[in-house]
């Protein structure tokens, strides 16, 4: 079983993939959905796994730290979300760690694609990483 930061940063590559993708576009995110749910997946009582929460609270953490616009939260989905100034900016970083010249959301869309859950989980993590670093020294 995935511990909460591991299916954070397993939701942040999907969510960042997307929004990165269909940039400027708006889109609707929905929590069940990024984790991989649909309807028929609830229990009797209308409740989801565990996972579609933890994915709806990777969207509202990503929203409220500033990393995604959106025009609003509810119901455990983002409407109208796009990546943010700040969260445009980390897909365009090009970390030193990376050795290549492609940036982080090219690197995250092309592993989303190809089902590389864990080296976009690893890409996550040193994106995320190298803007703290950034903001540190400014």
């Amino acid at each position: 079983m995935s511990t909460n930061i591991d299916l954070f940063n397993q939701y942040t590559a999907e969510i960042f993939a997307e929004l990165y993708e269909y940039f400027p576009v708006p889109r609707t995110m929905i929590g069940s959905r990024i984790a991989g749910f649909t309807n028929e997946d609830c229990n009797d009582s209308g409740v989801f796994p565990d996972e579609a929460y933890v994915a709806s609270a990777t969207l509202e953490w990503l929203w409220q730290a500033g990393y995604v616009s959106a025009s609003g939260y509810s119901r455990y989905m983002l409407h109208s979300a796009v990546l943010s100034p700040k969260g445009l900016e980390l897909m365009k970083l090009m970390p030193s760690s990376l050795e290549s010249e492609t940036s982080v959301g090219d690197k995250l869309l092309a592993l989303s694609k190809s089902g590389a859950g864990e080296a976009s989980k690893a890409l996550v993590r040193v994106a995320m990483t190298e803007l703290f670093k950034s903001f540190a020294t400014q």
